[in-house]
C-alpha cells in the first residue's frame, strides 16, 4: 500500500501528457494556513466536502524554457507515484480507495474512504 502525503505529486495510467496531478489535504492546508484543525474538518465535514482532494495544474505556453526547470519537473513527474484505478492507499492514517474521474477534469482523482 502507498503512503501519500499533502502536496504530493502523482501519476495516472490516463495520463497522456504529464500532468500536475497534486494531492491536497484539508488537515494540510488548514497547517499551512495556521488554522485551527479541528475546525477545518468540522466545516468542510458540515458541508459535505472530501477530506482528501487533487487538483491539476493547467498549461502554459510562453516562449522562453529553461532546459533546468523543465529537467526539475520532468524529474519530480517520473518520480512520482503511480497511482491505479482502484487501489487502496493510505493518507494521513486513513485508507483510501483510488477513483479516475478523467484527465480532463480537474480533480481527476478522487479518493473514496474506505
Amino acid at each position: 500500500m502507498k503512503t501519500l502525503k499533502h502536496k504530493q505529486q502523482i501519476k495516472t495510467t490516463m495520463d497522456q501528457y504529464s500532468p500536475v496531478i497534486t494531492i491536497g489535504t484539508v488537515v494540510g492546508c488548514a497547517k499551512d494556513r495556521g488554522e485551527n484543525i479541528a475546525d477545518a474538518v468540522l466545516r468542510c465535514s458540515q458541508n459535505g466536502d472530501d477530506l482528501v482532494f487533487t487538483t491539476k495544474q493547467g498549461t502554459v505556453l510562453q516562449s522562453y524554457y529553461n532546459d533546468a526547470e523543465i529537467a526539475r519537473k520532468r524529474g519530480t513527474y517520473e518520480n512520482a507515484p503511480l497511482l491505479i484505478d482502484g487501489e487502496i492507499v493510505e493518507i494521513e492514517s486513513m485508507r483510501y480507495r483510488v477513483k479516475y474521474m478523467g484527465i480532463r477534469y480537474c480533480d481527476p482523482v478522487h479518493f473514496i474512504a474506505e
